[in-house]
C-alpha cells in the first residue's frame, strides 16, 4: 500500500481539551488514564436518587437496575465573563455553558499567543450532541399539570388541594421564561460557542448516537478538505447522564448487572453511563505547518458505513464496522498491520465486544503478526460517554501518539476466550507501557466509535514527526524541589517563603521554577514531593532542621536532603550485571522522558530470534501464570537479560548526561563492565549491544556445560579455606558474601564442606558455572567478536572487575577472559575508595550494588545512591537519587528534567472569576433531588381511611394491564445487604448507622429489610410448593400475607419512632403534673396531638435523641434487652406489647476531635525521650526511631489514654506501618465521620457478651487426638478458578491435580503461585530433604509463597493450604532432624489465618510412608473436600485422622539432670525473662551459668550516671554529644540508650546469680558465629569444665505482616532461633549434654499478627526438641512455649489490652518458678506451653466471638445421586433435613471441643433449587458465627448461594464437652384411626425412589400419627460421616404432613421448626416415629416429632414443626 493517499490531505490535531469524569481538565484526565484509575462512582444526589428509581430486578417496572456511573465534579463557570445572566443559567442545559469552557481551552491551545488576534471569520464549530437534552425533560414535565389535576380530583381531594398539590409538583420543574427555549436545544451548545468566541464558520451538531463525536469529525475533515473552513474545532458534548437515560439503557438492556465495564474481559456483562466532553482543533497539515503551529497527531484518515440491512436497528454488526475501518486506512495510505493501537468502541457487552471484534479482525485480516496491536478502551475507566464516547477516545489515542505511551485499559483479569485474542492482531493492554518503535514508520492509531442505528466511523491517527509539537502533559507522581542558597540561613528561609506558596502556586510550579534557578551554591536543599501538602510538610519541617543547625548536612528517607559546602571527594557511576534485569525495567522513565526511551528505540530496529528486545523486556501483558512466568524466565536468559540490562542502563545514563551529572570513573560488576566500557566512550551505542547480545548468546551455549553456583556467607578467607578441588571464587561480593562457581559434583562436595565448616550457603539457581573455568569454552569465541569491533580510547577510567583497577593496556584481552575470571567486588570497590570516591552512583535496574558498596566501605565516608529500586516507581526512584546528588555538591543542570514539557501555569498568576457559578453535569439550580439527597425527604404520612372512601375509579377507559410474569415488587422494598439478600441477625438487634433527620424534616420512608415474614418461607417438601407458578392462586394470596406483615412491620417500626415524640413530650408534661400535684395544682394537660399510645407497659423507659429509621428487627428481645430508638416521625400512631423492660439507649457519642499529628510527636517524644525537634512523622520507626513493636504498643496505648474516643486498631495491621504519618493516616481512617452520626461504637450493655474472666496460668501439653472429618469442603477450593498446587519434588503435584480435576475442581502445578492467586496448596513441606538446609529452604519456601499472594488473599480472602511431612503428627513422633525445620509451615498457616481474615487456611501434616504419590493425592482430595476448616490435621501413615489440641496437664517431678558445679550455657540470659529465670535455678542449683548475649559490656558515659529511665538517658546523652560538637541521629542515640541500660542489666543479673551463691560470667558472641562459639566455649571448658546443659533463650522480633515481611527481616528472626541453635549444637557436640532447654513462644501453638517468622521460628524449635528427646534419650530436652510475660516489653496498657482478652500474664518470679520446676520435670512432656490457655486470641487479636467458620458443600448428581427422588415441578430441590444436617457439621467444626446439643429456630429464607442436578453441581457456603460464649455457645449458623444470597439460617446450642444431651420430656401416644384408602405416595406426597421412607404408616388421629420409616442406612442413600438421620427426619416431616391432611382436609405446607435435639447418631434399622400435632385455628397448626431406633432408643426429636394450610384449599370445618 502506498505510504501516502494524494486525493485526502492529512489534517493536524493543533489543539485539545478535555473534561471526564475525575478530573476538570486534560492534564487531568491524562493522569487518570495512564494510572489506571476507576473513575465510576454511585449516583451523585445531584443527578437523581436511587431510592427513587434503583431497584437490582432488571425487570421490575420503571425501574434501573444500574446505579453506578462515571459523573462530572464542579466546575467554575464564570457567567460575568461569559456574558450569561446568572438568572438564565437554571434555564440553560450545563452542556451549553460546559462546552463554552471547553471551547476556549481548545481554541488558546491551538492558537497560543494569537488567541486575542486570529481571525476567526473561517473557523468553524461541529460537535457531537445527542437531540435529547436534560432540561427538555424538566420542561414537558411541567405540561403534565392536566394529569395530576386529573389524578387528585379522582382521588376525592377537594379542589383547593388539588390546586395546592398541583403547584406544589410544579415548583419542583424550572419555570418556562424567554431562555428555556434555546436553553433545551441541543444544537445551540454549538451555537452558544460560536457566539461568544465570535466564530464565523460553519457551526451545527449532529446525532448519530454513540458515534456522534465521529460523525461531527467526519464533518469537520470534510470542511477542511473542501477548504470551506480553516480551522474547525470537533468533538463530543454529553451531559446526559440523568435519570431518563438509565432508563433507556436499562431497558435496552446494556448496562452491567454488577456495575463495571469490564470491555473484552470473560467477566464483561454489559456497560455503564458515563458524561463528558471532548473536543480537538483541526487544521490541514499543511497549514499548520506553514503557520507554526504545535501538532499533536495526524489525522490521516476517517472511515464511515452503515451496516445496512440486519436483524436489528441497534444490533452491531462486524461486516459493517470492518467496512469503516478498512475505508479509514485506504484513506490513510497505510496499512492495518502498521497500526500499534486501536482505542475500541469497546461498550463491554459481550455481543457488542463480539461484534467488534469481529470487525477488527476482518479489516486488519489474518497476514498480520500476532498480538502487536494493544486493543483497548477508556470506557473501562469513565464508562460510556455516548455522545461523547468518540472525544474520550480520540483524545486518548492522540495523547498516546505525543507521549510515545500505550495506556491501559482497566478491569480485564482475562480476555474474553471466545474472542480467541491470542490467534488475532491484537491484544488487550492492561497496563501503561512505554511505546518503542524504530525509525522505519511513524507510531499509528486507529480510533472507533459505533452508535445505534448502524453508525460506524474509524479514525486512522499518526505520529508527528516534525519539530514543532506541545509540550507534554507532565503527570509525574512526584516532583524535585531544589534550593540553593549563600548558606543554610538563606536556605532555610528560601524553604519557608516557598512552602507559604505552595497553596497558591501548587506542586509543579515550584518544581519548575526552582529548578530553573538552581545553581548549586553553597548550601543545597532537594525534596522530592507528591502533591502540595506533602511539600508543604517537608519544607517547614526542613526548614526547622536546618535552622537548628545551619551546617550539618542531612539525608531523610522521605526523600529530603541538606548539604553544606562543595561536594568532598570523586563520583564513580557503577553499572549492574546480570541478575539485577526485571520485567518492565525502565519503563516508567521511558514513558516521562525521551532520553530514557531513546535508547530502546533504536534498539527496537535489530531483531534477534525473531524479536524486538522491547518484547521481551516490555512484553505485552499476560493473563496466565505460566505465560507471566515464561516471561521472565525469557528475559532471565543471558542472551536476552544482558542487552535488556544494556538499553535500561543507557536510559538512565542518557538522562544523567542530559542533567550534566558526570563521574570521574566508571566500573560495572560482571556484565555491568561493558555497560562501563560504553559509558567511557569506548563503544558506540550500536557496537555495546551487539557485544551484550553476542556475550549473552555464548554464555548461553557455555551453560549447556553442567555446573553449579554457591552463594556463601563468610569471609573470603573462611570460604577460600573451605573450598573443595574444581570449585573456585566467581565473585566476592561484600566482606561476608562469596560466590562460589565450578562443576556439580563439585558444587555438592563444597556445600557439604561449608556445611561441616559452619558456614552457610545457598544453591544459586543458575544455567551454568559461570566466572569459572567450566565457561571458558566461550572466551575465545567472544575474543573472536571482539576483534571485529572497534574500541575508541576512553574518555575516563574504566575500572575491571578481574583487575579492581582500571583498565591499562590491551581491554580486549581482559574483557575476553572475564567471562571465566572472578569479579572482585570487594576489591574494587575499596580500591575506589581509596582513589578518592565517596559518591557511588548505580546506573541501571534494582539497588544491588549500592547495598554492596554499603557492606563493602561499611563506616568509612561514603554515599551510595541507586536511581531506581525494585517495587518502587521509576520516576520517583530517579528523583529521590537526583535528590541526593544535589544536596551533596554534585554539578547537574536540573531544568533538563523538564525538557519537552511546558512552563506550568502559575495559578497566582490566572484572574479569578468574578462571579464563578459550581456547575456540573446536572443541571444548574435544580429542585429535586433536594440537597442531602434522601435524607432530606419527608416521610410517608400515615394511611388516612377517609381519603381512602373518598376515592373513586377514573372517568376514562383503563388501560389494559399486561398480566405480570413475576408477583408484584410489595410497596415496602427489601434493602439489598451486601449479598443482595435481607438478612436478619439471629436473636440480636443491630441499630441502624442511617442520619437521623433533622426537626425540620421528617426522614422519608424506610426502605427496610423485611427481616423476618410473620409467616416463615416454607421447607421445600409438598410439590405444589415448588412447583407452582407465580400466577397461582395460593401464591399470590401467601406472597400477599407476606407482604402485609411485612407492611406490618413498617408501621410498627415508624410506630415505635413517632411514639418516641409523644412519649418524651407526656413525660414533660407528667412531671409538670407531678410537680403540680405536689404543689396542689391541677394537673395540667398535654396539648399535643400524640395520637393514640395504647398498652405502654409501665417499665418501659425511652431516653435518646432520634436515631436513623432504619433501625432492623424488633423481635424476640430478652427481657433485659436494651435498644435504640428509631427515628422520631410526626404522628404516633399505635404502640403496643412493648417489652417489658425494655430501654432505649441514647447514641454513642463521636470521637472528640484531634490533632492526631500532634499528638503522636508529643507522646513519642515523652516515651522515647527525644527532643520534639528532632521528630517528624515521616521518620521510619525502626530504622530512624528503633521503635519496636512493643514500644508501638505502648505508644498507642498513651495516644488513645489522652484521646478516649479513638477507636481500636488492629494490631497486625499497624505492624506494617513504617512511620508515624502512615500510624496517624491509618487512625484517622478508622474515626467515625460526621455523615455517619447514628453509628454505635459498642454494643448495648445488655447485648453485649460479658468479658471472659481471665483464667488461671496453666501448663499445656500438646497432644493428638482423632478428628473426625466434617463431610464438608473447605472455602475457597470449590469455586476457585484455579487452583495453584506447588511442587512437591515428587509427584504428588501432578498426582493432586489431575485428582481434583476428576472431582471438578480446576487446579495447575507451577513453581510459584502468581500474585493474584486466589487458591494455593504448597507441598513445598513434602520435598525430600537430607540436610537442614534442604530442609530450611523447603520451610523457607513456604513463608516465599504466602508473601507472594498475601496481598490477595488479605483483600479479597481464598484458600491456603500447606502440606508438610513431619510424621504425620507434627513431629511428636518424628526423628529425623532435617524434618523438623518443616514443621514451622504449621505456624506460618496459624499466623496467616490471623493476618488474612476473609481467607480459608489449613496445615496438613501428610506422612508419606510407602504410599504412592496417587494414594498421597488421593487423601489430600479427601481433606480438601471433605475435612471442613479445621486448621491443623494430621494424616498419619496408620490411616487415622488426627488434630493436635493442648490440654492442661501436671508436670510430674523427677530427679534434676543439672547440679552443683555443671557448667550451662544459657543463650539470651543475661537480660530480660530469660535472666529472672536464670537467677530463679541459681537459687536452686548452684551451677556454673554462661550467659551468651549479643551486646558488648562497655563501660558507661559519665553523662548517663544516676539516671535511670529511657528519656532522662536521652536527653542526657543528646546535651554531652552536642556539646562535644555532634549532633547524633534518633536512631544513633536510641543506640547509646539501648547499650546503657544492657550494660546495666547484665551487670545486674551477673550480681544477682553471684549472690544466690552461684556463678556466672559473660560471653559477648553472636549466637549464630559457630566460630566464636567454639572459641568462647574452649575457654569455659579449660576453666570450668565441659558444658552439661543447654538453654536456648535468644529471640529477636521483627513484626511485619506476611505481606510486608522481607527476606531479610525474616532471616533475622529466624536465624537467631534456629542458626543460633544448630550453632550451639556445633560448638558442643563433643560435651556430655544432659539438658537442651529451648525457649519457643504460644505463638508456635497458635500463630500471630505479624510475627509469621517469630511464630514459624519457634515452632521449629518445637520440631527440634520432639527429634532429640527421641533420639537421644540421655538428654532431658524441653521447648517451652511461654505466653505474654507482665514486666518486661509487656507495658501496663498491653496488659490492659491482653486482661480485656482473658488473656493472663506471666509475673516474673511465677513464670521462673515454672521454668526451674519444669526442669525438674518428666522426659516425657517435650512441647509445653506456659501461661494461659493455647488459642488463637491469646495473643493481640480478637476472639472466637469475632471469628466466622465458612465451609462449603457442592450439590449435584455425582454427589448425592439419591436426592432425584426429592424432584418438585421437575427440579431437584434441597430438603430441609439436609439443610439441618450441614449445620450440625459446620456447628460442630467450628467448636470440636463443645457437644453438640440442638439445633434450633431453622428457618427457610428461599428454597434451594437444584436446576441443572444431573450435569452440574450447584456450590453453597455455610457460615458459622459464635453469638455467645459461657457454659457451652451458642452459635448463628447460615446457608447461602455463591452469591451470597441468604438461603436457610438456624441457631446451634453447644453444651460443654462430655455433656450427656438428654431427651426432654414424655412421648404422649396418639390416639390413631385408619388412614384411609388414599396412596400415601402420588395422591399426597409427591417423593420418590429413595425419598419414600415410610415403611408402615400406624394410623392418623386428631392429636397426632405415627408410622415406621427406612433411616439413611436402610434407605440405601450413599454413605457420609452422617450427624443426623436425614432420611428419617425427611420421613418425619413426610408423617406431619399426613396428618395435617388429615386434620385439615387440605394440603398444608411446612414452614420451619423450632428445635431439632439429638441424642445420638444415625442407626442401622427401622426408625419409628410419634408425632402429635395441634391446631392452632382453622389454618394452622404445630407438631412435634420423636424418633426412636429399632431397639426402642429415644435418638432425635424435632419440636414445633410449623404447618400452614395453603390459601388456594378452601378448608370444611375441622374434624372432631
Amino acid at each position: 500500500m502506498p505510504d501516502s493517499n494524494p486525493s485526502r490531505s492529512p489534517i493536524a490535531v493543533v489543539g485539545v481539551s478535555a473534561l471526564f469524569p475525575g478530573s476538570t481538565d486534560g492534564t487531568g484526565f491524562w493522569t487518570d488514564i495512564l494510572a489506571g484509575r476507576d473513575l465510576l462512582t454511585d449516583v451523585p444526589e445531584t443527578h437523581w436518587l436511587p431510592e427513587d428509581h434503583y431497584d437490582p430486578d432488571p425487570r421490575a417496572m420503571d425501574k434501573t437496575y444500574a446505579k453506578r456511573g462515571g459523573f462530572l465534579g464542579d466546575v467554575d463557570f464564570d457567567a460575568l465573563a461569559w456574558g450569561v445572566p446568572p438568572s438564565i443559567v437554571p434555564a440553560t442545559d450545563t452542556s451549553q455553558l460546559l462546552a463554552l469552557i471547553l471551547a476556549e481551552q481548545v481554541l488558546r491551545d491551538a492558537a497560543g499567543s494569537d488567541f486575542d488576534t486570529m481571525d476567526r471569520s473561517r473557523i468553524s464549530v461541529i460537535l457531537g450532541v445527542t437531540s435529547a437534552q436534560e432540561l427538555l425533560a424538566t420542561m414537558v414535565s411541567r405540561l403534565q399539570k392536566p394529569v395530576w389535576v386529573k389524578s387528585l380530583r379522582e382521588h376525592g381531594l377537594a379542589e383547593s388541594d388539588v390546586q395546592a398539590v398541583c403547584e406544589r409538583i410544579a415548583g419542583h420543574y424550572q419555570p418556562w421564561q424567554e431562555s428555556s427555549f434555546p436553553g433545551l436545544l441541543g444544537n445551540v451548545v454549538a451555537g452558544r460557542i460560536a457566539n461568544r468566541l465570535d466564530l464565523g464558520g460553519t457551526n451545527c451538531v449532529t446525532d448519530a448516537a454513540c458515534a456522534s463525536t465521529f460523525s461531527a469529525l467526519s464533518m469537520a475533515v470534510n470542511e477542511l478538505y473542501l477548504g470551506d473552513s480553516d480551522l474547525v474545532i470537533t468533538g463530543g458534548v454529553d451531559t446526559l447522564n440523568d435519570i431518563f437515560m438509565f432508563m433507556c439503557f436499562s431497558k435496552t438492556p446494556a448496562l452491567s448487572a454488577t456495575g463495571d465495564v469490564r470491555p473484552f474481559s470473560d467477566q464483561a456483562d454489559g456497560t455503564m453511563l458515563g458524561e463528558g466532553l471532548g473536543m480537538v482543533a483541526l487544521k490541514r497539515l499543511a497549514d499548520a505547518e506553514r503557520d507554526g503551529d504545535r501538532i499533536y497527531a495526524v489525522l490521516r484518515g476517517v472511515g464511515a458505513s452503515s451496516d445496512g440491512r440486519s436483524k436489528s436497528v441497534y444490533a452491531p454488526v462486524s461486516k459493517g464496522q470492518a467496512k469503516a475501518i478498512t475505508r479509514a486506512y485506504d484513506f490513510a495510505g497505510f496499512a492495518p498491520r502498521t497500526v500499534e493501537l486501536v482505542e475500541a468502541h469497546g461498550t463491554g457487552t459481550k455481543a457488542g465486544d463480539a461484534a467488534e471484534f469481529g470487525g477488527l479482525r476482518i479489516a486488519f485480516g489474518d497476514d498480520t503478526e500476532l498480538q502487536r496491536t494493544a486493543l483497548g478502551t477508556v470506557k473501562s475507566q469513565i464508562g460510556h460517554t455516548k455522545a461523547a464516547a468518540g472525544a474520550a477516545g480520540l483524545f486518548k489515542a492522540v495523547l498516546a501518539l505525543h507521549h510515545k505511551v500505550l495506556p491501559p485499559t482497566i478491569k480485564v483479569d482475562r480476555p474474553n476466550p471466545a474472542l480467541e485474542i491470542e490467534a488475532s492482531p491484537f491484544y488487550v493492554n492492561t497496563k501503561a507501557r512505554p511505546w518503542i518503535r524504530p525509525a522505519d514508520h511513524p507510531r499509528r492509531a486507529g480510533v472507533s466509535s459505533f452508535g445505534f442505528g448502524g453508525s460506524n466511523f474509524h479514525v486512522a491517527l499518526e505520529e508527528y514527526t516534525g519539530d514543532v509539537k506541545p509540550p507534554r502533559l507532565r503527570t509525574l507522581p512526584s516532583e524535585l524541589v531544589l534550593v540553593s542558597g549563600a548558606d543554610g540561613a538563606a536556605v532555610a528561609r528560601r524553604a519557608l517563603e516557598l512552602a507559604e506558596r505552595v497553596e497558591v502556586s501548587g506542586l509543579r510550579r515550584l518544581a519548575w521554577e526552582t529548578a530553573s534557578a538552581f545553581d548549586g551554591g553553597a548550601a543545597r536543599l532537594a525534596v522530592v514531593a507528591t502533591d502540595d501538602a506533602d511539600l508543604q510538610r517537608k519544607l517547614r519541617a526542613a526548614a526547622a532542621a536546618i535552622t537548628a543547625a545551619p551546617t550539618e548536612g542531612f539525608e531523610r528517607p522521605d526523600g529530603t536532603a541538606f548539604g553544606v559546602g562543595a561536594h568532598a571527594g570523586r563520583v564513580a557511576f557503577v553499572f549492574p550485571g546480570q541478575g539485577s534485569q526485571r520485567i518492565g525495567m525502565g519503563a516508567e522513565l521511558a514513558m516521562a522522558f525521551d532520553a530514557a526511551r531513546g535508547p530502546w528505540d533504536r534498539a527496537a530496529a535489530q531483531r534477534w530470534d525473531g524479536l524486538r528486545l522491547d518484547d521481551v523486556v516490555h512484553p505485552i501483558p499476560r493473563f496466565t501464570d505460566a505465560d507471566r512466568q515464561a516471561d521472565a524466565e525469557r528475559l532471565r536468559r543471558t542472551e536476552w537479560a544482558q542487552p535488556g540490562l544494556g538499553c535500561a542502563s543507557m536510559g538512565l545514563l542518557g538522562l544523567l548526561r542530559a542533567l550534566g551529572v558526570s563521574p570521574d570513573a566508571v566500573a560495572g560488576h560482571s556484565f555491568g563492565e561493558l555497560t562501563a566500557l560504553h559509558a567511557a566512550g569506548v563503544w558506540t551505542e550500536e557496537d555495546f549491544l551487539a557485544a551484550a547480545r553476542t556475550r549473552g548468546e555464548l554464555m548461553a551455549a557455555a551453560a549447556e556445560q553442567p555446573g553449579g553456583m554457591l552463594a556463601v556467607s563468610g569471609t573470603i578467607e573462611a570460604v577460600t579455606a573451605a573450598l573443595v578441588d574444581g570449585v573456585v571464587v566467581a565473585n566476592h561480593n561484600h566482606p561476608t558474601q562469596v560466590v562460589v562457581s565450578g562443576p556439580l559434583d563439585a558444587i555438592d562436595r563444597a556445600q557439604a564442606a561449608f556445611d561441616a565448616a559452619g558456614l552457610r550457603c545457598t544453591r544459586l539457581q543458575v544455567a551454568t558455572a559461570f566466572h569459572s573455568p567450566v565457561v571458558a569454552g566461550g572466551v575465545a569465541p567472544f575474543g573472536a567478536f571482539l576483534e571485529g569491533l572497534a574500541f575508541a580510547e576512553p574518555t575516563l577510567p574504566v575500572w575491571s572487575g578481574e583487575l579492581a583497577a582500571p583498565h591499562g593496556g590491551d581491554v580486549r584481552e581482559v574483557l575476553t577472559r572475564q567471562i571465566a575470571e572472578p569479579v572482585r567486588w570487594t576489591q574494587l570497590v575499596t580500591n575506589l575508595a581509596d582513589d578518592g570516591v565517596t559518591t557511588f552512583v548505580e546506573v541501571g535496574p534494582g539497588a544491588v550494588l549500592t547495598g554492596l558498596v554499603g557492606r563493602i566501605l561499611g563506616d568509612r565516608a561514603h554515599r551510595a545512591i541507586a536511581l531506581d529500586r525494585k517495587g518502587k516507581d521509576g520516576v520517583t526512584a530517579l528523583l529521590r537519587g537526583l535528590a541526593r546528588l544535589a544536596a551533596a555538591g554534585v554539578s547537574m543542570q536540573p531544568a533538563a528534567l523538564w525538557e519537552g514539557y511546558g512552563e506550568p501555569v502559575d495559578p497566582a498568576t490566572v484572574a479569578k472569576p468574578r462571579l464563578a457559578l459550581p456547575i456540573n453535569g446536572a443541571n444548574y439550580g435544580k429542585v429535586y433531588p433536594p440537597a442531602g439527597g434522601a435524607a432530606a425527604l419527608p416521610a410517608p404520612n400515615p394511611e388516612t381511611p377517609s381519603v381512602a372512601a373518598r376515592s373513586v375509579a377514573p372517568a376514562t377507559r383503563p388501560t389494559p394491564v399486561p398480566t405480570p410474569t413475576r408477583p408484584a415488587t410489595p410497596a415496602l422494598a427489601a434493602t439489598p445487604t451486601g449479598a443482595g439478600t435481607p438478612r436478619r441477625a439471629l436473636r440480636s438487634f443491630s441499630p441502624s448507622t442511617t442520619p437521623a433527620p433533622t426537626p425540620h424534616a421528617a426522614p422519608r420512608a424506610p426502605e427496610v429489610p423485611m427481616t423476618r415474614p410473620t409467616t416463615p418461607a416454607p421447607l421445600a417438601l409438598p410439590a405444589a410448593s415448588a412447583a407452582a407458578t407465580p400466577a397461582e392462586p395460593w401464591i399470590a394470596a401467601w406472597e400477599e400475607a407476606q407482604r402485609q406483615n411485612a407492611q406490618a412491620h413498617t408501621a410498627f417500626q415508624q410506630a415505635m419512632a413517632t411514639s418516641h415524640t409523644a412519649f418524651l413530650q407526656t413525660v414533660e408534661a407528667s412531671f409538670a403534673t407531678l410537680s403540680g400535684m405536689r404543689a396542689g395544682a391541677p394537673a395540667v394537660p398535654i396539648a399535643s396531638n400524640v395520637g393514640e399510645l395504647s398498652e405502654l407497659p409501665p417499665a418501659a423507659v425511652v431516653s435518646a435523641p432520634a436515631i436513623a429509621s432504619n433501625v432492623g428487627e424488633l423481635s424476640e428481645l430478652p427481657p433485659a434487652a436494651v435498644v435504640s430508638a428509631p427515628a422520631i416521625a410526626s404522628n404516633v400512631g399505635e404502640l403496643s406489647e412493648l417489652p417489658p423492660a425494655a430501654v432505649v439507649a441514647p447514641v454513642a457519642p463521636a470521637a472528640p476531635a484531634v490533632d492526631l499529628h500532634a499528638l503522636m510527636l508529643d507522646v513519642v517524644a515523652e516515651k522515647t525521650g527525644y527532643p520534639a525537634d528532632m521528630l517528624d512523622v515521616s521518620m521510619d520507626l525502626e530504622g530512624d526511631l528503633g521503635i519496636d513493636s512493643i514500644k508501638r504498643v505502648e505508644i498507642l496505648a498513651a495516644v488513645q489514654d489522652r484521646a478516649p474516643g479513638l477507636p481500636e486498631v488492629d494490631a497486625g495491621h499497624m505492624g506494617g506501618l513504617q512511620t508515624l504519618g502512615q500510624i496517624v493516616e491509618y487512625m484517622q481512617g478508622l474515626l467515625p465521620t460526621a455523615q455517619n452520626p447514628g453509628e454505635l461504637s459498642e454494643l448495648p450493655p445488655a447485648l453485649a457478651p460479658a468479658p471472659a474472666p481471665t483464667p488461671d496460668l496453666g501448663r499445656y501439653v500438646l497432644e493428638l487426638v482423632p478428628s473426625a472429618p466434617a463431610g464438608l469442603a473447605q472455602p475457597g477450593l470449590l469455586g476457585a478458578d484455579c487452583v495453584y498446587v506447588t511442587a512437591d519434588g515428587g509427584g504428588v503435584a501432578p498426582a493432586l491435580v489431575a485428582e481434583l480435576g476428576a472431582r471438578g475442581v480446576t487446579a495447575q502445578a507451577v513453581a510459584s503461585p502468581p500474585p493474584s492467586a486466589r487458591a494455593v496448596v504448597h507441598l513445598g513441606g513434602l520435598r525430600p530433604v537430607t540436610t537442614d538446609a534442604d530442609a530450611i529452604a523447603a520451610a523457607h519456601s513456604g513463608f516465599t509463597t504466602a508473601r507472594t499472594v498475601a496481598s490477595t488473599l488479605t483483600e479479597h480472602g481464598g484458600l491456603f493450604v500447606t502440606v508438610q511431612d513431619t510424621g504425620g503428627a507434627f513431629g511428636t513422633t518424628a526423628t529425623d532432624p532435617a524434618r523438623a525445620w518443616l514443621g514451622s509451615l504449621a505456624a506460618l498457616v496459624k499466623t496467616a489465618a490471623q493476618e488474612w481474615p476473609d481467607a480459608s487456611l489449613k496445615a496438613i501434616d501428610l506422612e508419606r510412608a510407602d504410599r504412592s504419590d496417587a494414594e498421597l493425592a488421593i487423601l489430600l482430595a479427601d481433606e480438601l473436600l471433605l475435612g471442613g476448616g479445621d486448621l491443623e490435621v494430621g494424616l498419619a501413615a496408620d490411616g487415622v485422622r488426627r488434630a493436635p489440641r493442648s490440654v492442661a496437664a501436671p508436670a510430674p517431678t523427677s530427679a534434676p539432670v543439672i547440679h552443683d558445679g555443671d557448667v550451662v550455657v544459657v543463650t539470651g540470659g543475661a537480660r530480660g525473662v530469660t535472666a529472672a529465670c536464670v537467677i530463679a535455678w541459681a537459687r536452686r542449683t548452684k551451677a556454673r551459668f554462661v550467659l551468651l548475649g549479643r551486646s558488648a559490656l562497655v563501660p558507661e558515659p559519665v553523662a548517663a550516671a544516676g539516671i535511670e529511665d529511657d528519656a532522662g538517658l536521652k536527653r542526657a546523652l543528646l546535651q554531652a554529644a552536642r556539646a562535644a560538637g555532634q549532633t547524633p541521629s534518633p536512631k544513633e542515640l536510641n543506640a547509646q540508650v539501648r547499650s546503657v541500660l544492657s550494660g546495666r542489666e547484665i551487670r545486674g543479673t551477673l550480681a544477682a546469680i553471684a549472690s544466690a551463691g552461684a556463678e556466672a560470667r559473660y560471653v559477648s558472641a553472636s549466637v549464630t558465629d559457630v566460630d566464636a562459639l567454639t572459641a568462647a566455649f574452649a575457654t569455659v571448658r579449660a576453666e570450668w569444665g565441659p558444658i552439661r546443659g543447654l538453654v536456648h533463650g535468644a529471640g529477636v522480633l521483627a513484626d511485619r505482616r506476611i505481606a510486608e515481611q522481607t527476606d531479610a527481616q525474616f532471616e533475622f528472626v529466624w536465624s537467631t532461633k534456629i542458626d543460633g541453635l544448630r550453632a550451639l549444637l556445633a560448638a558442643t557436640a563433643s560435651d556430655p549434654l544432659a539438658l537442651l532447654c529451648l525457649f519457643s513462644s504460644v505463638s508456635a501453638r497458635c500463630g500471630n499478627n505479624g510475627q509469621a517468622a517469630y511464630a514459624m521460628a519457634n515452632e521449629a524449635l518445637n520440631k527440634a526438641a520432639q527429634v532429640h528427646a527421641r533420639t537421644r534419650p540421655d538428654l532431658l530436652v524441653k521447648s517451652l512455649g511461654w505466653g505474654p510475660w507482665r514486666g518486661g516489653m509487656v507495658n501496663p496498657q498491653l496488659e490492659a489490652h491482653f486482661a480485656s482478652l482473658g488473656v493472663p500474664m506471666i509475673p516474673l518470679d511465677v513464670g521462673a518458678t515454672m521454668f526451674v520446676d519444669e526442669l525438674h520435670a518428666t522426659r516425657a512432656d517435650v512441647e509445653i506451653v506456659l501461661g494461659g490457655e493455647p488459642r488463637p486470641e491469646a495473643l493481640l487479636t480478637v476472639g472466637s466471638d469475632a471469628r466466622r467458620l465458612d465451609l462449603e458443600v457442592a450439590v449435584g448428581a455425582s454427589t448425592h445421586p439419591w436426592l432425584r427422588g426429592h424432584r418438585i415441578g421437575g427440579n431437584v430441590v434441597v430438603p430441609a433435613a439436609l439443610v439441618a444436617e450441614w449445620f450440625v457439621r459446620v456447628a460442630r467444626a467450628f467448636r470440636p471441643d463443645l457437644t453438640f446439643e440442638a439445633l434450633h429456630d431453622l428457618e427457610v429464607v428461599r428454597g434451594v433449587k437444584l436446576a441443572d442436578f444431573e450435569n452440574r453441581s450447584d456450590r453453597f457456603v455455610l457460615s458459622c458465627r459464635q453469638v455467645s460464649n459461657g457454659h457451652g455457645a451458642q452459635l448463628a449458623v447460615t446457608l447461602s448461594d455463591t452469591d451470597g444470597r441468604l438461603l436457610y439460617r438456624a441457631g446451634a446450642s453447644l453444651a460443654p464437652a462430655g455433656a450427656a444431651v438428654a431427651p426432654q420430656g414424655s412421648v404422649p401416644a396418639p390416639r390413631l384411626d385408619d388412614w384411609g384408602g388414599a396412596a400415601i405416595y402420588g395422591d399426597v406426597l409427591f417423593h420418590s425412589d429413595d425419598f419414600q421412607v415410610i415403611r408402615e404408616l400406624d394410623g392418623v388421629g386428631a392429636d397426632g400419627i405415627s408410622g415406621t420409616l427406612a433411616g439413611v442406612y436402610d434407605a440405601g442413600w450413599s454413605w457420609e460421616a452422617w450427624h443426623t438421620d436425614v432420611a428419617a427426619l425427611d420421613g418425619g416431616l413426610q408423617l406431619a404432613l399426613l396428618w395435617a391432611r388429615s386434620r385439615f382436609a387440605g394440603a398444608a405446607l411446612p414452614m420451619g421448626f423450632g428445635e431439632l435435639r439429638l441424642h445420638g447418631p444415625p442407626a442401622a434399622g427401622p426408625i419409628r416415629c410419634v408425632a402429635m400435632g395441634t391446631a392452632r385455628g382453622s389454618q394452622r397448626a404445630t407438631a412435634d416429632l420423636v424418633f426412636f431406633d429399632a431397639a426402642d432408643r429415644r435418638i432425635a426429636d424435632l419440636r414445633g414443626v410449623e404447618l400452614v394450610l395453603r390459601p388456594d384449599w378452601t378448608a370444611p370445618t375441622a374434624r372432631a
